[in-house]
C-alpha cells in the first residue's frame, strides 16, 4: 500500500487485470497468486482495480467470477487494514455491494461463490493470544440487511452456506454481542416456522449466538435429533452441544442418535458425540478421538480461521512450540485429507508454510520443515484423479430424481419413470457414462418435453453442483 503507480502505470494495470481475467485457469487456490501479485502492484491505488473485478463477475463463466469476487474481497481486506485506506473500503464495498448482495442471497450461484460473499461482509477473525489481531467492527446497516435477506433465503440450505453464515455472525457477536439481537429477533419467526429447515435454522442460530435462549430452542434441535427429517440432523446435535447446561438431559439423545448414524456420512455421529462429551465432560475418557480434538479446541487455536489467512510469523512460532506445534500441524494434515479438493489445499498450504519458513528466525525454521515435509508427504493423488473425472450422466439424472423427492409436480410419476430409465442407460452404456454438450442436449430436451419449469430448475442445480460444467453446457434456448 505504501507504493503510488503514476497514471501511466496505473493504465497499463487496469489493462493487465483485465486480461489476467480473460477466461482464466482454475486456481490452485483463491484469490490465485497472479491475481493477489498484480493487486499489490496498484498499492494505494488499489480501488481503482474494483471496478474491473466487478465488471467481470457479469461474466457467465465460473472460473471467472470466482477468481474476480476472491480478488474483490481481498481488496476489501487489504483496503480494511489500512489505516489510511479505510474510507476507500468503504466506498469500494458500496460499489460491489449491488453485486454481492445478489450472489449472497441467490439460491441459483455456486456455493463456492456464495461463500466468497459471505468472507465480503463477515472476514474471518484472526486471533493472537486470545485476542484478534485485526478487531472487526460493529456491523453496519447495510450490511445487516443483506446478512438478514441471506438468512431469509429458503434454498433448502443448500451447501450449508446460512449454517456458515450463522458461524461468521456467531465469530462477530463474540466481539460485538450487541449485533445479535437485530438478527435474533428476525429469526424468532422462524423458531415456529412449518418448513423443518427454517427451524433448524433458526434454533442452530439461537444456539451458536449470545443471548438468551427461548425454550423452543433445544424443543426443535430434540426434535430433529429423533426425526432426521433433514440431511443436515447433525446440525442438531451441534446446537445442542452449543446450549450447555440447558441441554444437559439430552445426552441420552444424542448417544441414541450416533447410535443409529454410525454408519452414515463421516460427521453425523461424530457430532453427536461430540456434542455429548461437551454436556457431560466425564463421557470424554470413552471417546479418545472425541477428547483429543475437543483439547485442540481449548489450545491455543481455539479460534479456528481458515488457513489461508494465518499469519506467517504466527504459524512459525506456533510450530516451534513443543505443545501446540504438533497439533497445528495435524490439523494441516486434516484439513488436506478432508478437504474436497486435497490438491489445492496441499498447494495452498505449502505455499503458507513456505513464506512462514522465509520469515522465521533460525530457531523456529526446524518446526516449520517438519510440517512443510509432513504436507508434502500426504498422498493426494488418487483424490485428484477422482476429482478430475469426466461428469457422469448417470449422476446428472440422479440429481434430477433427488430433485422430486417429497415433490408435488404434477408430472413427477413421468418425469421419475423417464429419469429412471436414462439413468440405467447410462450405466449400462459405458460409452454414453460421461457429460458431453450433445449428451447433455438429448437429456435436457427430454426432460423440457415433460415439464420445462422443472428441466429450468434442473439445469441451475446441475451448475450448482458441478459449475465447471458451463464451460461446454450449450446455451439454454429463450
Amino acid at each position: 500500500m505504501a507504493r503510488t503507480p503514476d497514471s501511466a502505470e496505473l493504465e497499463d494495470l487496469k489493462r493487465e487485470l483485465r486480461a489476467l481475467l480473460q477466461n482464466p485457469p482454475a486456481g490452485k487456490g483463491y484469490p490465485p497468486p497472479e491475481l493477489t501479485r498484480l493487486l499489490a502492484k496498484f498499492g494505494d491505488q488499489l480501488h481503482e482495480a474494483a471496478p474491473i473485478l466487478i465488471e467481470a463477475l457479469g461474466v457467465q463463466d465460473h472460473e471467472t467470477r470466482a477468481w474476480a469476487l476472491s480478488g474483490l474481497t481481498h481488496a476489501l481486506d487489504l483496503l480494511r487494514r489500512s489505516p489510511d485506506l479505510e474510507d476507500r473500503s468503504s466506498q469500494v464495498f458500496a460499489l460491489a455491494r449491488p453485486a454481492l448482495s445478489k450472489i449472497l442471497a441467490s439460491p441459483d450461484e455456486p456455493a463456492w461463490l456464495r461463500l466468497l460473499a459471505v468472507h465480503a461482509y463477515l472476514a474471518p477473525i484472526i486471533y493472537k493470544n486470545g485476542a484478534p489481531v485485526d478487531p472487526p467492527v460493529p456491523l453496519s446497516a447495510e450490511r445487516t440487511e443483506d446478512l438478514l435477506a441471506a438468512l431469509r433465503t429458503r434454498d433448502k440450505l443448500v451447501g450449508g452456506i446460512r449454517y456458515l453464515t450463522v458461524g461468521r455472525l456467531a465469530e462477530h457477536f463474540g466481539q460485538y454481542p450487541e449485533d445479535a439481537a437485530t438478527f435474533m429477533s428476525a429469526l424468532q419467526p422462524l423458531l415456529s416456522d412449518s418448513n423443518s429447515h427454517e427451524r433448524l435454522l433458526a434454533a442452530y442460530a439461537f444456539a451458536s449466538w449470545p443471548g438468551e435462549k427461548p425454550p423452543a430452542v433445544k424443543d426443535v434441535l430434540l426434535a430433529e435429533l429423533k426425526a432426521r427429517t433433514t440431511v443436515h440432523s447433525y446440525i442438531a446435535a451441534q446446537g445442542l452441544g452449543k446450549l450447555g447446561a440447558q441441554a444437559a438431559d439430552a445426552v441420552p439423545e444424542l448417544l441414541a442418535y450416533a447410535e443409529a448414524t454410525k454408519g452414515w456420512t463421516a460427521g453425523y455421529a461424530e457430532s453427536a458425540l461430540e456434542a455429548a462429551c461437551r454436556l457431560q465432560p466425564e463421557l470424554r475418557a470413552q471417546y479418545p478421538a472425541i477428547d483429543a480434538k475437543l483439547k485442540q479446541e481449548e489450545g491455543a487455536f481455539n479460534h479456528p480461521t481458515e488457513t489461508q489467512i494465518y499469519q506467517p510469523v504466527d504459524v512459525a512460532n506456533t510450530l516451534a512450540d513443543p505443545e501446540r506445534g504438533p497439533a497445528l500441524r495435524e490439523t494441516f494434515i486434516a484439513s488436506i485429507k478432508n478437504s474436497q479438493e486435497p490438491e489445492r489445499s496441499k498447494a495452498s498450504l505449502v505455499s503458507l508454510l513456505e513464506e512462514a519458513l522465509a520469515q522465521a528466525p533460525e530457531s523456529r525454521r526446524a518446526g516449520v520443515q517438519i510440517a512443510i515435509d509432513a504436507v508434502r508427504q500426504i498422498d493426494t493423488s488418487i483424490k485428484a484423479k477422482e476429482a478430475e473425472r469426466p461428469v457422469a450422466m448417470a449422476s446428472l439424472a440422479l440429481d434430477a430424481r433427488v430433485m422430486l423427492v417429497d415433490s408435488d409436480n404434477p408430472n413427477r410419476d413421468k418425469l421419475e419413470s423417464t429419469l429412471n430409465e436414462l439413468q440405467m442407460q447410462y450405466l449400462q452404456k459405458a460409452g454414453d457414462a460421461n457429460v458431453t454438450p450433445e449428451r447433455f442436449r438429448v437429456l435436457s430436451e427430454t426432460i423440457r418435453g415433460i415439464d420445462p419449469a422443472f428441466q429450468s430448475a434442473w439445469r441451475k442445480q446441475v451448475l450448482q453442483n458441478y459449475p465447471w460444467l458451463d464451460r461446454i453446457l450449450p446455451q439454454e434456448k429463450e
